[in-house]
């Protein structure tokens, strides 16, 4: 099944093995996942392979995937280094695709820490 928008529950995220269990769960990933950062990423870049289904949730060739992480400012000042895989590894991958001639496949919605002035958008 095709999915546009997976939610990421980061109220479940305490610490590198929770971050790897919450998205195993949200993607589907297979039996077989090791909760890695190296197959974390793999996973993720390989959404829309025909060829190689390895999650529940996958995408059609240039697709993109949204993943919208849920109740991320706690997260974010609970777990820095997991926001920061999340944000630099879903940037690494769209950019390891490009560098291969394949177009995005992931983008990253959430809200929690405001910087700037809303009240006009």
């Amino acid at each position: 099944m095709a999915w546009d928008v997976v939610q990421i529950n980061c109220d479940a995220i305490v610490d590198e093995r929770s971050f790897h269990e919450e998205f195993a769960q949200a993607f589907g990933f297979p039996d077989q996942y090791d909760y890695t950062t190296v197959s974390w990423l793999k996973l993720l870049s390989q959404l829309d392979n025909a060829e190689k289904r390895l999650t529940a949730v996958y995408c059609e060739p240039n697709e993109v995937i949204t993943i919208e992480l849920l109740n991320v400012a706690a997260f974010a000042a609970r777990c820095p280094e997991q926001m920061t895989l999340c944000i630099e590894g879903v940037a690494y991958i769209n950019w390891a695709r490009i560098e291969q001639d394949l177009k995005p496949v992931l983008a990253l919605a959430f809200y929690g820490q405001q910087y700037y002035d809303l009240s006009d958008f």
